[in-house]
Formats: C-alpha cells, structure tokens, sequence
C-alpha cells in the first residue's frame, strides 16, 4: 500500500492543529501555575493532587477542539476542494485524520504530567489517586474526540460540533456520576466518584463509536459533496438574499441594516447554538440534577461568563473564515462600520441573556445583588476579550480556545487583585474599553490587510501601553496606600553576628537535650519523673548544669535558618525539674538547690535571646514550673530558712534583670519582614516546619513581577512596627482585664510621623486590613500578643516570693505570721505587690473554711430522688473543711474595687473585690476565683480539717 499520501494528510493535519495544541499546552501551563499559586496563598494542602488533575484533564479541551476541526474545519479553511482533487479513497483521509487527533491528544498528557511533576519539586500524588487520574483523563479524551469527530461530520461547522459534542459529553458525564449516586450499592468499590462513571461513560462512547461507523458513510457523501436536503434549502436561501441584497440600492442607513442581518443570517446557528447549549447545561445543573429542592437560578449567573467568552469569540469568525472580510474592501464598506455590527448582534444576544438570567433572582434574592454585578462585570470583561482575540486570530478555533485562555488569565488577575483589596475602578473597569478600543484600531488595518511592521507595533501598542497604564495605576493604589513613615527604630542591634561562645553555650543544652531524651515520664499526679537514671541521664544533667553557668548563649531561632542543631527544650526543663525533684525526695536539698539555681540561669539563657518565640514557645512554661516546684522544695522537714531566704534573693535578682524584650523581638521580627520584602530565600521558607518551597517559589513570582508588592510590604513592615512598640508604651502599667489584644483592636488608634514631618493617624482596622492583603510579609509576621503571654508570670514573681518568705518564717517560728506586714524588715524592705491590684496580695494563714459532701454532692441528690418516690432516706450530712493556707490574686477575673483606704503593708479584703456581675465575694467564694498560691504543709494536710467524725452537720 502507498502510504506516502497517508503521512501527507497527516502532514497537513499537523500544519492545521498544531497552533491548538501548543495554546492547549500553554494554557495547561498557565493553569498549573494559578492552581500553585491559589494553593499556596490560601494554604490549601495536597497540592500534588490538585496540579496532577489539572494536567492529566487539560488534553480533553484540545481533544474537543481538534476533532470539531477535523472535518469541519476543511469548508471554513477553504480546503475542501484540495481534499476533491486528491486521489485517495475517503477511508484513508478519514483514518490519517482521526490518527493524527488521537495520538496528539494522548501526547499532551506526558508533556503536561512533566510540568506538574517538576512544579510539586519532584512529587508525586496518592498512587491509587494517581492512577484515576490517568485512566479518567485518558478515557475522557477518547470519548470527547468520538463525539467531536461524530458532530463535525454532522454539523460540519466547527462552533456548532464544538458545542454540540461538549454538551453532549458534560452532560453524560455527569448523568452517569448522579446514576453512580443514586445506585451506589451496585459499584462497591473503593474509588473515586468521577472513576466510577467511567464503565457507564464507556458504554456511551461505544455507542458513540457506532453511531461514528455510520457517520463514516454519511461522511463519504460528504467527501463527494453531496449535500443533505437542509443545506440545500439554506444554500438556495443564501443566493436569494444576495440577489435582493444587491438589487436594493445602499444608503448609510441601509447599509448598517444589511451588516446586521448579514451577521444575523451568517451567525444564527452559532449563536442559538451557544444559547442552547447555555439552557441546556443550566436546565440539566439548576433544575433537574441539584442539591435542593428549589431552583438554582445562580446557575445561570455563573454560566454567564463562559457564554459570554464564546459569543466574543466568534464575533468575527465568519468573516475571517476564508477571508471573507475581503468582500467588504471590494465594495467599499466602512471597516468600522463593519466592527460595529458584529458587537452589536454579538453584544445584543449576550445582553438578553443577561437579563433572563438577572430577572429570577430579583424576586427570589432581592437584597443580595453583588452575584448580578460581579457576574455581569466578568461577563462584559469576557466579552471584550473574546472579540479582541477574534479579530486578531484567523483561525476559529484557536481563537476560542485563545480566548477562554485570556478569560481564565483575566478572571484569575481580577480575582487576585480583589483579594488584595485594589479598587475596581482602577483594576477592572478599564480592561474591556481597552480591548474595545484595540480592535476598532485595528479593524481597517484588519480589513486591509495592511501587515507593514509600524502597523503591528502600532497595534500592539494600542492594548499594551494602555494596559501598563493601568498596571501603573495598580502599582501606584498599592504602594501609596501605606503612608511612608519615619521610623524610630534601628534594627541594627538585631543583626550583629553571634559570638561562637554563644553558639557553643547553645550546642552544650542541645548535646544535654538528646542525653535526656525520651527518660521522663507523666505521672499519675501529672508531675514528669525518671524512667532511665543512667549514666547518660548524669552527663546530660552536669552538661545542663555546665551550660548555665557560660555567660552568653543564643539558640537558633526561626529566623536561624538552616538550623544546625537539634533542640528538645520542653523536653530538657521538664527532666531537670524531675531531676530536682528527685534530689529533693531523698534530701539532697544542697543539690537541688544548684539544680533550681541553674534552671533559672537557663531561663535567663532565654530571655537574652534576640527572639521573643522561645520564650512564647516555652521560656513562660518553664518558668511557671519553676514557680510552682521551688514552694514544694521549701516546706522539705529539713530545710533550713538560710537555705529559704537564699534561694528568695536569687529569685529577687533574677525577676529585676530577666524579663522579655519585646521590643527587641519587634526589631528582629521588623528585620525579617525587610528580608521578605527582598525576597531572601531564607525567610520566605520560614513556617511550621512544613515544606515551603511552593510559598517561596510563588512569593518570588510575585515579587519579581510585581515590584511593587515588595516597595508596599517595606512601607507596611514600617508602619506596623511602629505601631507595635507604641503599644508596648503600657506594659509597664498594672495589669488590667483586656489590656492586651489578641488583634490590632478595629477603634485603635496610633499616631505616626511621616517622612514629611506631618502626623497622620492610623487606625486599628486599616492595619488589620493591609496586613490581610500583603501577602510577602505573611510567612514571617506572627502576629505576637506581646504582653498577654508574661502576665502570668508577672503575678508569679512576688507570689512565689511571698510564699518563700511565708516558709521561711514558718521554719523558723513553727507557725505562720498573722498578716504579711510581719515580714518587712525581714526578709523585705517592701513587701512584693500583687500586679492586678498593686498592694500585697490578699493572705489566709488559716485557709478558709468551706462546706462539702462526704459523697462529692451526690447526697442531696438521692434524698431529692428518693423524697420523690415517696421513700425516706437519711441524707449524708455535710461536714466544714479548712483548706491550707494560701496567698490570692484576682487576676483577669475579678475587679478590684477597695472600700476602704488600707496602708501600703496591709493586704486587701474579700470585700475589696467584685465579680464580673458586680457582686461582693466571700472568703469562700476566693476559693473558686482568682488564682490561689498555696503555702503547702510539711505534712501535705491541712492542720485543722475536720475528718468525718467530726463532721458539721448542716442546721436543720
């Protein structure tokens, strides 16, 4: 058999296709890109198997298109009469045809699998997801191209097969996924939903393919051109109009109404094509096949755009079918005349969609109207896209697909920039003028024919200069939305190398950390004790003991990347707090008191430090065990009150020196935000110990081709630092309810200085909102409540102190003072002031005394239920219980209202405090608000609790 004729047609089909497969290509390209970056911004994981889908479903789009140009194509292009005068039987042009679609379909599928494999970093999906992926996509294909090939053999227009075969096959698909629905019980497999349609969809391909064997003699009438009886009357219809078109004389007026109908008659079966297939697809999704019971008129709004994008895309595919705008040239007609009539047929068919589909929900959702702008404003930006790329494509089907492509593109810069909060007065409104304006330009350039190198770049001028005008505008809204402010911080502090004795201080706690790990365990009492006391245990502990005695130390923050040494810090406190523990249990108090010694030289380790996250992390925790374990290990029966007081004017030291430095952590975390905005890789892979290279490779995307983002998120590093060490102003001031927000509050206020020397005022809400839409500076803002976090510990510090103080006179005196006045001399000048109320803390040496039930309330619960049935029980009796001794504060719970005017050395009353309704409270009630500081008993029981012998019964 003489093949050379084969591989010709399939020659020619390459030459024909191969513009849609690269746009499909690029735009499976472009796809993938908008998918990473919506992942990335929005946090979304699984981002293998969002690409991967993307990649192996983008070949059904050009499966669609190829097969509707295969035969259709051949009228439209002109090259019917060369496929005649072949001498070659309509078999072999079939088969070189249907070949040439098939195989280059199924070679977009490597070619796009490879893309998504290198932008997930070499990743691969779940493998049974996988391979649904590849067995849905690959049949798909093939069916899509049965019932394109099938319609272009029918329809033998291209839009008509386009949509026709598209419908078809959305349409079964989906049918066949809501039959997999309703008969779930028949396909018991572990799959995904869309993979189990596909025994259903394959049956419908095959008939598909049978109807396609008929097609195929159908189709040699067809290749003998021997036309159907509609075309024939359509034919004959068409000379009929040309003879009265050309025997009425042409007036201005008269010859605009020719172009329309001229349009009109060329176009209709495009058009009601596309509004067809628009019902159709909104009658199958919104009326029939939905989740409620109601209609989904929002349906058609969303299917609007779509609609809107094909009926701008074919706006000139007539006319440039054959180069038929060349009958215009001959006769004289205007050019833009011309371009005028095709957005008005175009353009008037699109705005009674419009309406039909806005109608509906003015009844049913009268108040919600931003669907109707939001859809009719992407609908007219669509449009102008579709008709921009109509006239500048020759080929039809390029240009839709082109044009969905730009509808895609646009769709995702409109929504992107709706995210950052950019006016749509000034990132929308003016695009589709825009391509308006470019093609009335062009369209006696378009006509003419004129291809002379100035006319292409004045074309190409006439949309790019307008549209880096709006850029422009863009980037000018952006930046200068943040004022310029003139800072009053140096970050230079932050960025001073560190010394390698520090670096060693922090190596030595690393080595300590991997000896103790994985040796403590929790009890039942939720206190960590030993589980492995071995030699490692000892080293790990003299190492922890070394470190803290070295001068200085920096651990390796987030900020240190790479990090270059491991650190189990939790996991070092609590061992060292069980290890002390243990000291204590078997005496050593001598021991544990250089244990406790040097765990609070540690937390000073941590409060040097640059960043405020290790102790936000675990600096506060550590402390307030630290506070919570040295009273147990003072009320020790051999603890000497020398030993007591020693280990309090340790603590004294320690709480005047050691404290966090916010404003340090702002400078470091300011620095930060300076080396995102430039786009340091470093930085910009900062987060929870996830991988990040998707956020830095879409970070740097975006700050390479919007410089501006990066001019805006420095601005923006200025003005929140700023306004950050201004509210660190009143961290100083006694503690209050509230007094630090989780936020920037909505009616803050803060006043900055510009670079000007003017004072402008910022409020909460406007930071709240740029930071929401400056995405470089979200990978290190963190967004810290400075403050919050250490006023636990503030009212901590004087409490463990007063308890100590509390031991140490008890020690020596064998009883408890009477009031805390007593220990000014001795141990204090002044006594230690309770944070929330700035006077000494409120003291129990007594406890207080408080009536429970034997059986944990359940008596008068059975003497309720039991009077009820009419039987007599006896009810337990409660008895008053005393609770040990302890010092109470308010915290954040209680409002200090003082009646009565005290001495700076007394401690308020019960009746000082109100409730959170107002109410006075009673001794009792401390018992369950505020926060308690126990002063343990040596015997860990409380010296008057009465047992149940001696048990108050309740006054009957």
């Amino acid at each position: 058999m003489n093949t050379a004729i084969f591989w010709r047609l399939v020659w020619k089909e390459y030459r024909q296709q191969r513009a849609l497969w690269t746009a499909i290509a690029l735009a499976g390209l472009i796809f993938q890109i908008a998918v990473l970056v919506y992942c990335v911004l929005n946090g979304v994981s699984e981002l293998p198997d969002k690409l991967f889908t993307v990649a192996l479903s983008v070949p059904i789009l050009y499966s669609l298109g190829c097969g509707a140009t295969l035969f259709a194509g051949e009228h439209e292009a002109d090259t019917f009469s060369f496929q005649q005068a072949l001498p070659v039987a309509a078999g072999r042009v079939f088969t070189a045809k249907f070949v040439f679609a098939l195989l280059s379909a199924l070679a977009l599928f490597p070619v796009l699998w490879l893309l998504a494999f290198a932008m997930t970093s070499w990743k691969l999906p779940d493998a049974g997801w996988h391979l649904q992926l590849w067995g849905g996509g690959v049949v798909a294909t093939i069916e899509v191209l049965v019932w394109a090939v099938l319609g272009s053999l029918v329809l033998r227009r291209v839009l008509p097969a386009a949509i026709a075969s598209g419908l078809i096959a959305v349409l079964l698909g989906y049918s066949s996924l809501v039959l997999v629905m309703l008969f779930g019980g028949l396909f018991q497999r572990q799959v995904d939903d869309y993979f189990l349609t596909l025994p259903l969809r394959s049956a419908c391909a095959l008939f598909a393919l049978f109807a396609f064997v008929a097609a195929i003699v159908f189709g040699r009438r067809w290749f003998d051109e021997q036309p159907v009886w509609w075309q024939s009357i359509r034919s004959g219809a068409k000379a009929q109009v040309a003879i009265a078109n050309h025997a009425s004389k042409a007036t201005s007026l008269t010859a605009m109404r020719r172009l329309l109908w001229q349009e009109w008659r060329q176009s209709r079966l495009a058009i009601l094509s596309l509004v067809g297939g628009y019902f159709a697809l909104f009658i199958w999704f919104g009326l029939i096949f939905k989740p409620s019971a109601s209609p989904n008129w929002a349906g058609m709004l969303v299917l609007l755009p779509f609609l809107s994008t094909v009926l701008g895309a074919r706006a000139f595919w007539a006319d440039q079918q054959g180069q038929h705008y060349h009958f215009f040239t001959e006769h004289g007609v205007r050019p833009r005349w011309v371009w005028l009539s095709r957005q008005l047929v175009s353009g008037s068919t699109l705005l009674v969609i419009a309406v039909v589909a806005c109608v509906p929900l003015l009844f049913t959702r009268p108040h919600e109207q931003k669907l109707q702008v939001a859809a009719l404003g992407l609908a007219v930006l669509m449009f102008a896209a579709g008709q921009a790329c109509s006239i500048f494509i020759r080929s039809g089907i390029v240009a839709v697909f082109s044009a969905v492509l730009c509808s895609v593109l646009l769709f995702g810069w409109t929504m992107f920039l709706h995210e950052l909060g950019v006016w749509w007065v000034v990132s929308s409104l003016p695009l589709p003028f825009i391509f308006w304006w470019a093609t009335w330009l062009y369209a006696p350039t378009w006509i003419q024919e004129r291809t002379a190198w100035r006319v292409r770049v004045a074309t190409a001028a006439s949309i790019v200069v307008p549209l880096l005008g709006v850029v422009a505008g863009i980037a000018a809204n952006r930046v200068y939305e943040i004022p310029a402010i003139e800072p009053s911080f140096d970050t230079s502090i932050v960025q001073t190398p560190v010394t390698p004795e520090a670096r060693k201080t922090a190596q030595m706690y690393s080595e300590a950390s991997a000896l103790l790990w994985n040796k403590v365990s929790v009890d039942a009492n939720d206190r960590y004790t030993i589980t492995s006391r071995d030699a490692d245990w000892q080293r790990g502990i003299d190492l922890f003991v070394s470190a803290s005695k070295r001068q200085e130390c920096h651990f390796p923050s987030y900020s240190d990347l790479p990090r270059d040494m491991p650190l189990y810090l939790n996991e070092l406190s609590n061992a060292v707090f069980a290890e002390a523990r243990h000291l204590t249990s078997e005496g050593s108090l001598d021991a544990s008191e250089e244990l406790y010694e040097s765990l609070l030289e540690y937390l000073a380790h941590l409060y040097a430090q640059r960043s405020v996250t290790l102790y936000a992390s675990h600096g506060g925790t550590a402390e307030s065990n630290c506070w919570d374990e040295l009273p147990l290990w003072a009320v020790h029966p051999d603890q000497d009150p020398d030993r007591i007081l020693k280990m309090l004017n340790t603590i004294q030291a320690f709480a005047i020196h050691n404290s966090p430095n916010w404003r340090l952590g702002l400078l470091e975390e300011h620095w930060l935000q300076e080396r995102a905005a430039a786009m340091d890789d470093q930085v910009l892979t900062i987060g929870d110990g996830s991988d990040r290279t998707a956020q830095r490779i879409v970070l740097k995307i975006i700050g390479t081709l919007m410089p501006w983002e990066r001019w805006r998120s420095s601005r923006l590093a200025d003005v929140i630092t700023e306004t950050k060490i201004e509210q660190l102003a009143g961290l100083d001031a006694p503690l209050a309810p509230g007094r630090y927000p989780n936020s920037f509050q909505p009616r803050a206020e803060f006043t900055l200085t510009t670079r000007t020397g003017s004072r402008i005022v910022v409020t909460g809400e406007a930071l709240a909102a740029w930071l929401r839409t400056t995405p470089m500076l979200e990978p290190v803002f963190t967004g810290a409540n400075y403050g919050r976090s250490f006023d636990r510990i503030k009212a901590q510090r004087p409490a463990v102190q007063t308890q100590l103080a509390l031991l140490a006179w008890r020690t020596e005196h064998g009883q408890l003072p009477e009031s805390l006045a007593s220990l000014l001399g001795n141990p204090f000048e002044a006594l230690p002031l309770d944070p929330y109320t700035d006077r000494p803390f409120v003291y129990f040496p007594n406890g207080v005394e408080e009536e429970i039930w034997d059986d944990g309330g359940m008596g008068m619960a059975m003497f309720g239920m039991g009077g009820m049935l009419g039987e007599e029980v006896t009810p337990t009796k409660p008895k008053l219980v005393r609770s040990e001794p302890f010092i109470w504060s308010p915290s954040e719970q209680i409002r200090y209202a003082p009646g009565t005017v005290h001495s700076p050395s007394d401690s308020p009353t019960a009746d000082d405090f109100r409730d959170q309704q107002g109410n006075a409270l009673s001794d009792q009630s401390l018992l369950h608000q505020g926060v308690q500081y126990p002063i343990p008993q040596s015997d860990q029981q409380p010296s008057d609790s009465a047992d149940n012998a001696s048990a108050l019964p309740k006054a009957e």
